[in-house]
């Protein structure tokens, strides 16, 4: 007997209808000035409370330690606040368009995709660290959210210094992801 039946095509999904929601690209784009924020205060931390204890503005009553963890988190929270507020007022009237276009360039970056990354295995496993050894010589909360913030310096620390050791002259297949997640999200024509 003969296949009366045509052969089989191959599946092809109907073309999808791209919609872009303004209020998720708008809160990621947040969130990550909030990340750096956090980054660049943790970093801010330890030079100010250098500056300010031979100033002699607060009385050194607490340990060494825990007056270093303590200020790590502190300026690493203010510095997410003004993150927050910095890129809320960045992006607050922008089109849906342009802000699909910054988080793409965000997101798919790889400078950014590193340093994040790092700082965040850093700040996870150095507060794990910290509280351990140092159980019984500062308050939980600075030994929890300072060696967070220690491992985050480590971290961005490790990212800038692994951006300077690049050969130059290597390209960075950034552009070539940037330009493919924008046609996928239908910001470009293929070709552009």
């Amino acid at each position: 007997m003969a296949n009366t039946n045509p052969p089989e095509q191959p599946f092809e999904p109907p073309p999808a209808k791209f919609y872009i929601n303004k209020s998720s690209d708008f809160n990621y784009l947040i969130q990550k000035w909030a990340t750096r924020g956090w980054q660049n205060g943790c970093m801010a931390g330890l030079p100010l409370l250098v500056i300010l204890s031979r100033r002699r503005f607060f009385k050194p009553t607490k340990s060494l330690l825990e007056r270093t963890l303590q200020s790590t988190w502190m300026a690493g929270t203010a510095g997410s606040i003004t993150g927050v507020g910095l890129g809320f007022a960045r992006y607050r009237g922008m089109d849906k368009h342009e802000l699909r276009r910054k988080r793409v360039e965000l997101q798919f970056a790889e400078k950014n995709l590193r340093r994040d990354g790092l700082a965040t295995i850093g700040g996870g496993l150095t507060a794990v660290l910290v509280t351990a050894m140092f159980w019984n010589h500062a308050s939980l909360i600075n030994l929890v959210l300072g060696g967070s913030g220690i491992g985050t310096i480590a971290g961005v620390a490790s990212a800038l210094v692994m951006s300077q050791q690049e050969a130059p002259g290597v390209t960075d297949s950034t552009d070539t992801r940037e330009k493919e997640a924008a046609v996928r999200a239908g910001i470009v024509k293929p070709g552009e």
